[in-house]
């Protein structure tokens, strides 16, 4: 398939684009569902924010119930209070500056997520005191606040709080939580288990036991905050945004397909057209796109943070930094399919071209080692082989002995033996069926050819040349038979060609002597012509009967003779 340039580069600007609004789509879909609530306007005054609220206090409340570890004692290490700081996932992630105390009275245990060490519980609660932003707080049952809209649900939220555990008293710690409100079967299998154990007090606890202090501000955390800015500027295309989902990836999916077919080609070049950059080895160009990176991701850390506050300039840097990305891997992208469609994919890689270095080194190595061994006659490498195999036997019987396995060492000696005699059987096969095959060749039987698979690596080259040999002189015979044939024909054809008129100059020089001729010197030429003719006559009848001895088609006669 020809490149259309027009096509392509079209494809190459549609692909970034429709990428670029299938993230935004995405990132729409996926992250309108998380901040559903922090998009609402009015969400510090919805009911969507006292049910996160009152949720995330008991669960708050159940972590401090079940803790067992202390991160410090206030006070002093032996004070009776101890403090534990809340998880990440018990904070009301996205509202800022969300603080909280939570003290369990009847076990003198507390929970908070004030990051900072207190000499007094009066330090943690003054802290969240002096605070910015609205204020909770809950003793004794009482709820103090001045958000109304949680004082005017706080009642539908009280009972919620009630619960039951099992404590094990030996090692400090609760074994089990249940809602006493509803017991299941199961619950009810763990209460008959539990009441029987000595160790173990069922206790229940409710908002009574529980003094909470709270301190947030109604405003969304900086990333909430262009988080919910962002998803509010997209709300007005939102339905846009999720038909083009599908829509972007198939237009994606047909530009890549193109791209991918039609790359390579030109219309005025046969085959793959390769550049500088498609020659070049693939690890290099991997190394420079990864510096490239590096460096564009190094200035977008550096300078990010810098002008994170700065809208259009924060978007532009970003789109600048996705355009860079873009090409980069476009570049790569691009000179990859080529190099495969060219088979050249292997070859342009410093991984081969070591491969080949280290092969080439290889062979010449190799080479030398051949010549070096050619030199050697064989008795002297036939001696080096059993000083070798005797000072080896040897070694490991010196080593098995000295390891206290004598036995050992011999059974790898015998075993090492009999595969070498083995191996010695094997070449004076070779050897044999060698010889008798030169033997044939010798009484003229070139039929029969060796085959290479029967003998062993270093007598196959010799095979070869030993089938050629025998090739050869079965080429030769059957030349000489052929020309022996044509020579025979030849002789045959041209004898009797030549005996037609000879016959016929026979006969006329008989008829003219029957007539009178009275010229001495015209019956001179008669006899000279006669004598000369019948003379031709018996030339070519032993030339016949020559060619039929040498083709031996001739019968022979055997007779006696008696030499007196």
């Amino acid at each position: 398939m020809k490149e259309s340039k027009v096509l392509k580069w079209i494809s190459y600007i549609i692909i970034p684009i429709a990428f670029a609004i299938l993230i935004i789509s995405l990132f729409y879909s996926m992250n309108t569902y998380s901040y559903r609530d922090e998009i609402d306007i009015l969400y510090f005054e919805s009911d969507r924010f006292v049910e996160n609220f009152m949720n995330n206090l008991k669960s708050t409340i159940s972590e401090l119930i079940h803790s067992q570890t202390t991160n410090y004692y206030i006070g002093r290490e032996n004070s009776s209070l101890r403090v534990n700081y809340g998880s990440a996932s018990n904070v009301m992630l996205n509202v800022r500056n969300f603080k909280y105390v939570i003290i369990y009275t009847p076990r003198n245990k507390v929970i908070t997520n004030v990051m900072r060490k207190a000499d007094s519980l009066e330090e943690l609660l003054k802290y969240i005191e002096n605070a910015e932003g609205k204020k909770v707080t809950i003793e004794e049952g009482q709820l103090t606040t001045d958000i109304d809209i949680i004082n005017e649900n706080w009642e539908n939220y009280v009972e919620k709080f009630n619960g039951s555990y099992y404590y094990d008293n030996t090692q400090e710690g609760v074994i089990y939580e249940l809602n006493v409100q509803s017991y299941d079967e199961k619950s009810r299998s763990y209460l008959t288990n539990y009441n029987n154990l000595n160790n173990v007090t069922y206790e229940e606890y409710d908002i009574n036991d529980f003094k909470i202090y709270i301190s947030y501000e109604e405003e969304f955390t900086q990333e909430a905050s262009r988080m919910v800015s962002t998803l509010k500027s997209l709300m007005p295309y939102e339905n846009w945004l999720y038909a083009s989902i599908p829509v972007s990836t198939v237009i994606i999916l047909l530009c890549a397909i193109y791209l991918e077919i039609s790359i390579g080609y030109r219309k005025d070049k046969e085959g793959i057209d390769l550049n500088d950059i498609d020659k070049l080895p693939l690890e290099i160009l991997l190394a420079i796109i990864g510096i490239v990176l590096v460096i564009t991701f190094a200035i977008f850390d550096n300078v990010g943070i810098t002008i994170y506050n700065y809208s259009k300039l924060y978007l532009c840097m970003i789109s600048t930094i996705y355009l860079v990305i873009y090409i980069l891997f476009a570049l790569l992208a691009t000179t990859v399919i080529k190099r495969i469609k060219a088979k050249v994919f292997w070859k342009n890689t410093l991984i081969y071209k070591f491969y080949k270095l280290i092969e080439k080194l290889y062979n010449k190595i190799q080479i030398r080692i051949n010549k070096f061994t050619f030199k050697i006659s064989e008795i002297k490498m036939l001696a080096i082989f059993v000083v070798c195999y005797f000072i080896i036997m040897v070694l490991i019987v010196t080593i098995f002995t000295l390891a206290k396995n004598l036995f050992l060492g011999i059974v790898i000696d015998i075993a090492i033996t009999l595969y070498l005699l083995y191996k010695v059987k094997l070449r004076i096969n070779c050897f044999i069926n060698i010889k008798e095959q030169l033997k044939k060749i010798y009484e003229g039987n070139h039929d029969e050819k060796l085959n290479e698979e029967e003998f062993t690596e270093e007598f196959k080259e010799i095979v070869r040349y030993i089938n050629d040999i025998s090739n050869g002189f079965e080429n030769a015979v059957q030349e000489r038979i052929k020309s022996e044939r044509l020579k025979t024909e030849l002789i045959t054809n041209v004898s009797h060609d030549i005996k037609t008129p000879l016959t016929s100059i026979i006969n006329y020089v008989d008829l003219i002597k029957r007539e009178n001729i009275d010229n001495e010197k015209v019956k001179e030429y008669i006899q000279i012509l006669e004598s000369k003719s019948h003379r031709l006559k018996r030339l070519m009848e032993d030339l016949v009967e020559a060619s039929k001895a040498s083709s031996r088609k001739c019968k022979i006669n055997f007779r006696k003779i008696k030499f007196r």
